[in-house]
């Protein structure tokens, strides 16, 4: 579960937990995002690809096969959730 803190001391706090991992941003002058998926998690993104990559991510995607796509696929999906907590926003699929 990520949260986005403002504080006193930096302009942008954000902090994600996942098992055995925690990993918090402390920003100064900039809003920042993090975001964590699990390997696991890879069979059910790679079923939104159609939904949440554009035509260019997916042209990449179909260029990859087997561990390298699941990598790619995890990484775009994990960039995209970061930049929207950044921005302060969720990701929803339409």
């Amino acid at each position: 579960m990520a949260s986005q803190v403002p504080t006193r001391n930096a302009d942008w706090v954000q902090c994600v937990e996942f098992p055995g991992l925690v990993v918090c941003l402390v920003a100064q002058g900039a809003e920042v995002g993090v975001d964590l998926e699990s390997y696991e998690r890879a069979g059910e993104i790679a079923e939104l690809s159609e939904r949440v990559f554009s035509p260019l991510e997916l042209a990449q995607l179909e260029e990859l096969h087997g561990s390298e796509k699941t990598n790619r696929a995890l990484c775009l999906w994990t960039l995209k959730e970061a930049y929207l907590k950044a921005q302060g926003m969720d990701y929803r699929c339409r």
